[in-house]
């Protein structure tokens, strides 16, 4: 890279080593480590396109790395219409997942053709009410955020929107909090609901520093 330097005089940036970004200070250009900052804070994990499953499993958690995760939904449809996304949190690494009658409380928002509101406590997260399996019509799309899963001494807190086309062509927008009543790491994740037919979830996490 030819490029002019703090004191205007051309200069030449010789290639980046692996897993390097180009980076600044302001002046002059350089390359940097990703992990050290470079790459932004955001930082792109894993992702999985479900087909012919009835879950899915993300356990890519790093508390020393990672303060929040983002989980993005892309046209997430299942074989079976008007069915419900859910998700399970675990504290070990994925080995099982909490599913107890009390394990979740809830609040939801919901925009269709009038607003609905409930409060609940579930034995799963409840990620989006309703999907279709026409292949015509557009999945779920949204985004699932976990806030500091890797605090051990208090309750872990979900939050999300979706958007999406109903079965009845009604255009719904979903918005809620939920937390994980039991005050432990939560270091994986697993979605559910019924038999995945098509989609795309992507894991991000938010770097530290």
């Amino acid at each position: 890279i030819l490029y002019g330097n703090a004191s205007g005089v051309t200069s030449r940036l010789a290639a980046g080593g692996a897993s390097t970004v180009l980076t600044s200070d302001g002046t002059d250009i350089s390359w940097a480590a990703a992990s050290s900052g470079g790459g932004g804070a955001m930082e792109f994990i894993s992702s999985q396109t479900p087909s012919s499953v009835t879950a899915i499993s993300f356990t890519g958690f790093d508390k020393s790395k990672y303060l929040n995760y983002k989980f993005e939904f892309s046209n997430i449809r299942f074989t079976a219409d008007n069915r419900t996304v859910y998700f399970r949190t675990s504290s070990n690494g994925g080995s099982s997942y909490d599913g107890g009658s009390s394990d979740y409380k809830q609040q939801l928002a919901e925009f269709t053709s009038g607003f609905q509101g409930s409060t609940e406590t579930t034995s799963v997260g409840r990620f989006v009410e309703e999907t279709s399996d026409s292949t015509s019509e557009r999945g779920v799309d949204g985004t699932l955020t976990i806030f500091n899963p890797g605090e051990s001494t208090l309750t872990t807190t979900q939050g999300y929107f979706t958007s999406q086309r109903g079965i009845t062509s009604a255009l719904i927008f979903s918005i809620s909090v939920i937390t994980r009543m039991a005050a432990s790491e939560v270091n994986a994740i697993q979605f559910g609901g019924g038999t995945f037919a098509s989609g795309t979830i992507s894991m991000y996490g938010l770097k530290k520093s």
